[in-house]
């Protein structure tokens, strides 16, 4: 008996990935299109989907996509529609850390059962790693959302051999330069340290760190 035009398709299955919630329409066929890869693609994926996780993802990562594409004679825009496919549900994924074992149940979801083993060897192999990469960014962006976050520490080691406030000083001394984000903007700050207050500084940090 025929279903009658006016009656909606049936409910997409929630997915633990979304929080329940359906997938978009577009996620099922785009992961699918993964074996349709060359398999030296399909065997290299994470080289390009690692690069790719970020958001926003870095400009950089474009160069690295190209020469992928180059290397392993795939098309590009077959290549991004994978990508995007398995980034978005990596991420979802990582977002609410889930396991290797609630994705592979995504990905039973999505895919018919005879492609849905590939599918999950290829994306499972990668996760553990990918997720600790996102949640890393996760914590970095709700750091910044409440004010400074440091990003970086450079230093060097100087010595003041002299001053107006007097001569033969021969001191050490330690410039650090703090780089640090606040909000989108980023900015430095150079300070100075005697040994002993980097002595001190070790000692905090050494609490803080068990």
């Amino acid at each position: 008996m025929s279903t009658p035009a006016h009656e909606a398709p049936p409910p997409r299955a929630g997915l633990r990935s979304l929080g329940g919630q359906p997938p978009p329409p577009e996620l099922a066929a785009d992961l699918r299109r993964l074996l349709e890869l060359p398999e030296g693609a399909r065997r290299r994926l994470w080289e390009a989907l690692g690069p790719s996780l970020g958001e926003p993802v870095p400009a950089a990562v474009e160069r690295h996509l190209d020469e992928f594409c180059r290397r392993h004679e795939v098309g590009s825009e077959a290549l991004a529609r994978v990508l995007k496919a398995c980034r978005f549900l990596v991420r979802e994924a990582s977002k609410l850390d889930l396991d290797r074992a609630a994705l592979s149940t995504d990905l039973a979801v999505l895919v018919p059962v005879e492609e849905a083993e590939e599918i999950q060897a290829i994306l499972l192999a990668g996760y553990d790693q990918a997720r600790a990469v996102v949640r890393r960014e996760i914590v970095r962006g709700a750091l910044r959302d409440h004010g400074k976050l440091l990003t970086g520490v450079d230093w060097r080691i100087d010595t003041i051999a002299a001053a107006s406030r007097g001569a033969k000083i021969a001191a050490p001394v330690v410039v650090l330069t703090l780089s640090y984000q606040e909000g989108e903007a980023r900015s430095r700050i150079t300070l100075q340290a005697t040994p002993d207050l980097l002595r001190e500084l070790q000692r905090a940090c050494a609490q803080i760190l068990g």
